[in-house]
C-alpha cells in the first residue's frame, strides 16, 4: 500500500517556541515533526512515514523556527 499524505495539523501557531507539524497518513500513523536546533525531526513513526512526511517538514522549517506562516 503507497503511504500518502491526509492531512496537516500546525500546533501552536501563536507560540513560536512551541511550534508542531502533525502530519496524518493514509494509514492512520501521525508523524510529528518539531524544531531541532536550526533543523527539524521527526519522530511517532517509522522509517517509510516518514519518508512521505519529510517534504512537509522541509517546506516549514523556518516556520517551526519562529517564522510567519508561508503562505
Amino acid at each position: 500500500m503507497k503511504l500518502s499524505i491526509r492531512y496537516l495539523r500546525f500546533i501552536g501557531q501563536m507560540k513560536k517556541n512551541d511550534r508542531m507539524v502533525k502530519v496524518g497518513l493514509s494509514n492512520g500513523a501521525v508523524v510529528k515533526i518539531v524544531p531541532c536546533y536550526e533543523g527539524w525531526e521527526q519522530y511517532n513513526a517509522t522509517v517509510e512515514e516518514k519518508k512521505v512526511a519529510i517534504s512537509i517538514a522541509e517546506r516549514f522549517n523556518d516556520w517551526l523556527h519562529g517564522e510567519e506562516f508561508p503562505y
